[in-house]
């Protein structure tokens, strides 16, 4: 696939990959189809400790070193000097006041949530994971379910309602519900699906162990990888539910066969999963 009227790359964004995701992700945040997480940090700053440059126990970045990891809370007590594991935020929320009086902040147990041992996060209610070993994202909500990043890796995702296999490196797949129902009795469902990008003419040159150094930034058009997979629906009615393949426009090109077994196109990006 290849895109002769993204912008160029002196606009900035969005990409090619990036625009052909909104769909989705706009389904999602807009109608909340992801729920949010539970509140699992109360912070209540005093206005005069941050003009005093005293700081937040909220820091923002979250690839710790092992020396700051060590000021990280074990448990629910924060100490002076200690900072909130930021991976919190991929967990659930953190509400932060600023008042004249100030607080001492809450924090809920953590450890149910983030494991930096094992590299992953889940979110309170259990709809989002995050494996940042491999580098994986999983969407697993009633009315929207997908994975995003490291397919390959991953291997078959095996969600409530879908089951996807894709052999791509880095790649974005995910169902949501078009009316409102959960996956599972849907009668309209858009499955959106995307691979990487990269500029034509873009070049890197090898520095030491792994690092390259960015030679030439390239030009439009971009590029995309072929997009490979297979997605299957666990309905009793998979088989009787009919797949459309879309083009970037939204507007049908034919048939691609029932939701039972969704082998994707190399070069189709949108589905209608409908009765």
């Amino acid at each position: 696939m290849r895109s002769d009227a993204s912008p160029t790359l002196k606009d900035g964004p969005p990409s090619p990959t990036m625009a052909g995701q909104f769909p989705a992700a706009a389904l999602i945040y807009r109608q909340g189809l992801v729920a949010p997480g539970d509140v699992l940090a109360d912070i209540n700053l005093r206005i005069q400790d941050i003009v005093d440059l005293k700081g937040t126990p909220l820091p923002q970045d979250a690839n710790f070193d092992d020396l700051r990891a060590a000021d990280v809370p074990k448990g629910i007590e924060i100490k002076p000097g200690n900072v909130i594991d930021p991976l919190l935020h991929y967990a659930g929320r953190a509400n932060v006041r600023f008042t004249e009086q100030g607080g001492a902040p809450k924090l809920a147990d953590l450890s149910k949530y983030v494991n930096r041992a094992a590299q992953t996060v889940v979110s309170t209610n259990g709809q989002l994971g995050l494996d940042y070993s491999k580098g994986t994202l999983t969407i697993n909500a009633p009315a929207a379910q997908g994975v995003v990043g490291s397919l390959s890796i991953l291997g078959a995702a095996n969600l409530t309602d879908l089951s996807i296999t894709s052999p791509m490196e880095v790649g974005a797949i995910v169902a949501v519900s078009l009316d409102g129902k959960p996956l599972a009795s849907s009668a309209r469902i858009l499955l959106q699906v995307m691979s990487e990008e990269m500029n034509s003419g873009f070049t890197t040159t090898p520095v030491s162990n792994g690092i390259k150094r960015i030679t030439d930034i390239g030009h439009d058009p971009w590029l995309v990888k072929e997009i490979s997979g297979t997605v299957k629906f666990k309905r009793a009615d998979a088989s009787s539910l009919k797949v459309t393949a879309l083009d970037l426009n939204g507007y049908p090109t034919g048939p691609a066969g029932t939701a039972e077994s969704i082998k994707l196109k190399s070069d189709v990006v949108y589905y209608v999963v409908s009765k």
